[in-house]
């Protein structure tokens, strides 16, 4: 789950969390990254009087959306806007549950977050919906002397990575009487680097989750690898202009991050159904070049359109294949 990097009045975004990951479960996976992007930055407003616009430490007026991924395809599941002084964590149970209503009956779902959704009340609600998640957890001084003393013995090589060590124990905060498990992840200092008071010779990772039967080290692959939803924030920004929500009203706004998330979604579906070129990852400047903005000529004949493309389009076969692709999918019912 993500919520979105704010923005500046044009658009914000700077905290993320992912609604998804590997589902398991008896039905099909489902994964999904609500995200507030905590490395994007606020959709900004060079207006402070854009309706919802507030000012931020990016020292411009912003807008804050919250947007859920769904990590297999690259999808956007929900959008949100809101005020730009709202917190990164502000609504995201309704926002949950809003998600959840998206999703076909029997998927499973595995969410993921960041540590700026890290939220008991949060774990409660997903735990309720029968919702498996991932989220990290910040550091504060009790717990990181719970992970000072995890003994030596308990970590284990992490799995893809080439340097670390992961570790489980069980931790509870000290407003919740729920005890949950903890997954940490250590990398020894480089010799000359500066070392920590708390930390010690070792820089931690840690996060939460509610899964009992994945190992630690998948665990920490998994939800280290929630940092690819990060393209769809920045094919949002870069390649539909969400770097800037400029419309006064902010409902106005809310409606145009919708058609930008809508026009995102057609960008990810087109190759996925239409097979194009399923190797490469297909982004929006990619697929407009090859495919959109190619030279032809639309014309009537016989009673029906036909468009007649350049002998010299290196790319008609795929263009043509594609097609007959999308053409043979089945229109909706009724």
């Amino acid at each position: 789950m993500t919520a979105g990097s704010p923005v500046e009045s044009p658009v914000r975004g700077n905290s993320h969390a992912g609604f998804g990951g590997a589902g398991r479960g008896n039905g099909p996976s489902e994964t999904a990254e609500p995200r507030p992007g905590p490395t994007l930055p606020y959709i900004r407003s060079y207006s402070s009087r854009r309706q919802g616009a507030d000012p931020t430490w990016t020292k411009r007026y912003t807008l804050h959306p919250l947007l859920c991924f769904v990590a297999e395809f690259g999808m956007c599941l929900h959008a949100k806007l809101r005020r730009g002084r709202s917190g990164s964590s502000t609504g995201v149970a309704p926002f949950v549950t809003e998600c959840l209503r998206r999703i076909p009956r029997g998927v499973a779902v595995r969410a993921r977050f960041d540590s700026a959704f890290y939220s008991s009340k949060l774990f409660a609600h997903l735990e309720r919906r029968g919702v498996t998640y991932l989220c990290g957890a910040p550091h504060n001084q009790r717990l990181v002397q719970v992970i000072r003393a995890v003994p030596d013995a308990d970590y284990s090589p992490c799995g893809d990575d080439k340097e670390g060590e992961v570790a489980e124990f069980g931790y509870r905060t000290t407003a919740d009487r729920t005890f949950r498990r903890y997954v940490v992840k250590r990398i020894a200092i480089a010799p000359g680097e500066q070392a920590t008071l708390d930390g010690g010779g070792y820089r931690y990772w840690t996060l939460v989750t509610n899964d009992h039967t994945s190992s630690a080290a998948e665990l920490e692959s998994e939800h280290r690898h929630k940092a690819l939803v990060e393209s769809g924030m920045r094919e949002l920004k870069e390649n539909f202009g969400m770097h800037a929500l400029r419309k006064h009203g902010f409902m106005a706004n809310w409606a145009w991050l919708l058609i930008l998330t809508a026009g995102l979604n057609l960008c990810r579906w087109t190759p996925a159904l239409g097979e194009l070129e399923p190797d490469q990852e297909m982004r929006a400047k990619r697929l407009r070049f090859r495919y959109l903005s190619v030279a032809g000529v639309l014309v009537r004949s016989g009673g029906r359109w036909v468009l007649k493309l350049s002998d010299g389009y290196p790319l008609y076969d795929r263009f043509v294949a594609c097609l007959s692709r999308l053409r043979a999918i089945p229109g909706p019912a009724g």
